[in-house]
């Protein structure tokens, strides 16, 4: 599972636990979770996070050395609906079983 940086860009922001989940609309309990790796975050709790850091979706993904164009397309994804967000993510699935086949 993806790390996130959570916890490290919350304390950078000089924010509580309570203050960034009241920004964020989540639960404190779950931003906890969250922050433990003992919960997975969907889209839009990233991107709602993301926001109220002040930061890029992607920069809360702490995947080590992830290409800058790699971060650029997931930023993209967080300002399509979700209706384009599947579509993407099932063209994705469609090419990596496609590579599998090959």
């Amino acid at each position: 599972m993806t790390d996130i940086r959570l916890a490290e860009l919350r304390r950078a922001a000089g924010l509580t636990q309570e203050q960034l989940a009241d920004a964020s609309g989540i639960s404190r309990s779950y931003l906890a979770l969250i922050e433990r790796g003992l919960r997975r975050i969907n889209q839009d709790t990233l991107g709602s996070l993301a926001a109220a850091l002040g930061v890029r979706p992607s920069d809360l993904i702490d995947d080590g050395d992830v290409p800058e164009k790699i971060r650029a397309h997931i930023d993209l994804l967080h300002t399509m609906d979700a209706a384009s967000q599947a579509l993407v993510f099932n063209y994705c699935k469609l090419l990596a079983e496609t590579g599998k086949k090959n």
